[in-house]
């Protein structure tokens, strides 16, 4: 009989714990102690190998990796052509990891890369001194140190060029009184940024279109819904082709649970496109499409929705007076 006995601090209570008593009364099973095993086989899993692993955030979908990084059994593992944020470790038992050609095999879809350029991704590529402690055994050696030049003094103060922006910025103002359809909450549509930059196009971070999609879903009744309607429509279907829908970002919200819940939506890639894209987003959800529009209206509602909203209370105030008034039987009329 196995019989623990220690002292604890706090309200823990000190009585003795018997496992067999325990085991009995529950209906349980001990765990053999064989199952344990006190040492793993090796990890011969090496920094820049390919693969194919589970993305855990949408479990559904298996994306090309590489294997960045080795922290003893566990692997880091990178999606190709995705921000490194999205990064995740597994253990190297995980099933959640696949050779290369698993999906082929099995039929099951394979993702494509990101649309983000990849310094993994590109030839030649030298892992750091951290990823080639993972190397033991193996005859790779990290690359050299260059060896850079004195700067002369006239290079020291010669102030640098301003580069271009790679992406041009963009601005839509947000008007928060226009009709917000069905799906859109027009309380937390009013609580909102006034206005929404980022850049047409470059990394999923800064994308105004991910920015005013997120905002959409942030401000919805239901934003679970409404992030799933944006996924299918604009991901997992092939519609809208005129849009060419060549970009693909990460649209995410957190639950009441703090569970987090990130989908994948395409979105157009070039600047000719992407208010359309916006627009058909809008209209999916059956806003006013001036919610996001180049021009602020003052009362941040345009004249279609203001006329519109006039004319409603107009109408209900004439459905009101219109209505007949009961009067009652023991009084003369």
């Amino acid at each position: 009989m196995i019989i623990l006995s220690r002292s604890f601090t706090g309200n823990y209570p000190k009585k003795p714990f018997d496992w067999d008593s325990y085991c009995k009364n529950t209906n349980g099973r001990k765990a053999p102690s064989y199952l344990f095993q006190p040492h793993r086989s090796e990890n011969l899993f090496t920094p820049g190998m390919k693969l194919e692993a589970v993305d855990l955030r949408e479990p559904a979908l298996v994306c090309p990796s590489t294997v960045v990084d080795i922290r003893g059994p566990l692997l880091k593992i990178h999606f190709d052509g995705w921000e490194v944020t999205y990064d995740q470790y597994l253990d190297m038992d995980s099933l959640d990891l696949f050779p290369v050609g698993y999906c082929e095999i099995t039929g099951h879809p394979l993702q494509p890369p990101g649309p983000r350029p990849d310094p993994y991704t590109q030839p030649g590529y030298q892992y750091g001194e951290s990823h080639m402690k993972g190397l033991a055994g193996n005859n790779l050696t990290p690359a050299a140190p260059k060896m850079t030049k004195p700067l002369k003094t006239e290079q020291v103060n010669k102030p640098k060029p301003v580069k271009s922006p790679l992406h041009p910025e963009s601005m839509y103002f947000v008007n928060r009184r226009c009709c917000c359809g069905p799906y859109l909450n027009d309380a937390k549509l009013l609580k909102i940024p006034e206005t929404v930059k980022g850049v047409l196009g470059g990394s999923d971070k800064n994308n105004i279109v991910r920015k005013c999609l997120q905002l959409l879903v942030t401000s919805s009744e239901n934003p679970k819904n409404v992030l799933d309607l944006l996924c299918h429509e604009f991901y997992q279907t092939k519609k809208h082709s005129d849009l060419d829908l060549a970009a693909t970002v990460c649209i995410e919200i957190k639950t009441k649970n703090d569970k987090r819940i990130v989908r994948r939506v395409k979105i157009a890639s070039k600047a000719d496109t992407i208010r359309p894209n916006i627009e058909r987003v809008l209209q999916l959800l059956g806003c006013c499409p001036n919610v996001f529009a180049k021009d602020k209206y003052p009362t941040e509602q345009c004249d279609a929705c203001r006329v519109k909203q006039t004319s409603e209370l107009n109408v209900n105030y004439t459905e009101f007076t219109q209505q007949p008034v009961s009067v009652p039987s023991n009084e003369p009329v």
